[in-house]
């Protein structure tokens, strides 16, 4: 007994970590390749990470491929420090060797995996694996990629360049790509690349079997003294965590017309293979991390520009800066200007982010509130340059400004410090009147006054409720607005991004926030940084949606949710208390 109780609170300052394990436990099946020749061999590599224990128990079997047993896995562990919390990843790996016995299209059946005590079905990826007898098209076809980077850190985007064709002399009758990490790469989500070159050749390939990717033609290049028809594709993906990405063999399939036939041709198949191969990510490091940084990855530069230097007191001006280079635009946190010192002397009335294919760019709506002004200063922002592997504040140039005082009477007031009545609408001024000559107050003005002061005691009352707390005010009317145009927005999304849109407005509405408030947000680091009194399962399902919309949108094909499921995820929040 005297042991448990010593034990005791070593067992509740693990058990967070043993909960967060058992819910972010993550299990996958991969194929080393989809094409082999008879006489090969193909891996199945089973990983399982994030989970105190884990143990293969079914090896999927199959007519016609002899399948080892899985063995003893191989374990690794590593920490990192981030912000004041220790995060610890493990993985779990085991290999299993695959030998085709004859040839044929094989599907793989999905492999049982025990972790945690919790028995799980895990599909293998690709599902088909092709035996041909000969690997032929190595000379006819090639299949390569172009400056494949070695390393990446986590939130860094990275360019995947395929280059593939086939001999110009052939008479290809039909061509397609396997590839078979395409949207289903674990550790690193699709992003958007650069915006289409109009004035190229474009033309469509089937890919996976099952769809179709447009694929830009380069024309006709020398390969050993032999001339090539060339295409061309390119991703642009994000890193999403640390560790080995891996990205398992390609498959360049074409086919020569051989000879023709009225009823169809008769075609001969050929394979261009492109190896598997491996792209390090590494964590972001902690060491020198200023406060300021908002997730900033990558090779950035910044700029800016303003819509007017010459201005009056109160008048507004757009500073528009912009975002480029070879970094995670899209997922960072721009500066907020009312956060920083040095734009103490401005009003920050709202923001527009806008996101391009190559720029990210916020137009910040300010107001100098003194003629005493004379620059807009640098907008900073703290990245972590992949370049120099070290953290740098990136900063746009001052901006010059003239706000000229306004005359007498035309003022532009804030609250004072004392908290007197002030102006705050321009050209508006009422004085009273100071004339000695007024007219005399006659008896039915006193009497009229008499009997309408009641009334004006009760409109008074009204208006300072409606000032200070009436429920119908603007925050309020919009909150209360949410679920019904939620609603509305869902039935009109036709993807996923629309959705998750209609979703963060929401919840910008309910936290009477502004509307990008909740992009890239996590539920439950909200509610631990404002104490909220929401219900922890709620936030939990909301994080789920949010990161299913997410993963439609940058990593799958961009088909909307379930509308019922983002409907329940808002009604669950408002029942819990949002």
């Amino acid at each position: 007994m005297r042991t448990w109780f010593l034990l005791f609170p070593l067992v509740l300052a693990l058990a967070p970590e043993a909960f967060a394990q058992a819910r972010g436990a993550k299990a996958e099946a991969m194929l080393s390749n989809n094409l082999v020749k008879l006489g090969g061999t193909v891996t199945l590599e089973v990983v399982v990470e994030g989970a105190r224990s884990a143990d293969l128990t079914g090896v999927p079997k199959v007519k016609g491929l002899e399948i080892s047993s899985p063995g003893r896995p191989m374990s690794t562990q590593y920490s990192q420090f981030i912000n004041g919390r220790t995060y610890r990843k493990s993985s779990i790996r085991w290999s299993v060797l695959i030998r085709p016995e004859r040839l044929g299209d094989f599907v793989m059946p999905a492999v049982e995996v025990v972790v945690n005590g919790e028995r799980k079905t895990v599909p293998v990826m690709p599902p088909e694996l092709r035996v041909v007898e000969d690997m032929r098209g190595e000379q006819l076809g090639y299949f390569e990629l172009i400056n494949p980077p070695q390393r990446v850190y986590e939130g860094e985007p990275f360019t995947i360049d395929m280059r593939f064709g086939w001999d110009s002399g052939l008479q290809v009758g039909s061509a397609a790509l396997y590839l078979p990490w395409w949207g289903n790469l674990p550790g690193a989500l699709e992003v958007s690349g650069r915006p289409r070159n109009l004035a190229a050749n474009w033309i469509s390939l089937k890919v996976n079997r099952r769809g179709t990717v447009e694929v830009e033609q380069l024309g006709d290049t020398d390969r050993s003294g032999r001339p090539f028809h060339v295409l061309r594709l390119e991703r642009r993906l994000i890193a999403s965590r640390s560790g080995a990405l891996s990205f398992p063999q390609s498959t360049l399939e074409f086919a020569e017309v051989t000879k023709q036939r009225f009823r169809g041709n008769e075609l001969e198949e050929y394979y261009a293979l492109l190896p598997s191969f491996k792209i390090d990510v590494r964590p972001v490091p902690e060491a020198g991390r200023p406060f300021e940084w908002s997730g900033a990855v990558g090779r950035i530069e910044a700029a800016r520009r303003v819509d007017r230097r010459d201005l009056d007191e109160g008048d507004p001006i757009k500073l528009t800066v912009s975002w480029s280079g070879a970094g995670n635009l899209e997922f960072f946190e721009p500066p907020d200007l009312a956060r920083i010192d040095a734009f103490s002397g401005f009003r920050v009335l709202g923001v527009e982010d806008e996101l391009r294919a190559d720029e990210r760019r916020v137009t910040y709506d300010l107001i100098p509130v003194s003629s005493d002004i004379e620059e807009i200063p640098p907008v900073p922002l703290w990245t972590f340059d992949t370049r120099i592997e070290a953290y740098r504040k990136i900063e746009t140039d001052s901006v010059p400004i003239r706000v000229r005082r306004l005359e007498r009477g035309n003022e532009l007031m804030t609250d004072d410090e004392e908290g007197g009545s002030v102006f705050d609408i321009r050209d508006i001024k009422s004085e009273p009147n100071t004339s000695s000559g007024l007219p005399p107050i006659g008896g039915g003005t006193l009497l009229g006054a008499l009997f309408s002061m009641p009334f004006a005691w009760l409109v008074g009352r009204m208006l300072l409720r409606h000032r200070r707390s009436d429920p119908s005010a603007p925050l309020e009317r919009r909150s209360r607005a949410a679920p019904r145009k939620l609603s509305k927005g869902l039935r009109r999304a036709g993807t996923a991004a629309a959705q998750a849109e209609c979703l963060h407005a929401f919840l910008a509405a309910r936290t009477r926030e502004g509307e990008q408030a909740w992009l890239g947000r996590d539920p439950l680091e909200w509610r631990e940084a404002v104490d909220a009194d929401v219900e922890e399962g709620a936030l939990r399902e909301l994080k789920d949606v949010l990161g299913e919309l997410d993963r439609r949108t940058y990593a799958g094909d961009g088909k909307p949710l379930d509308a019922s499921r983002v409907r329940g995820a808002a009604s669950q929040l408002v029942k819990g208390g949002l």
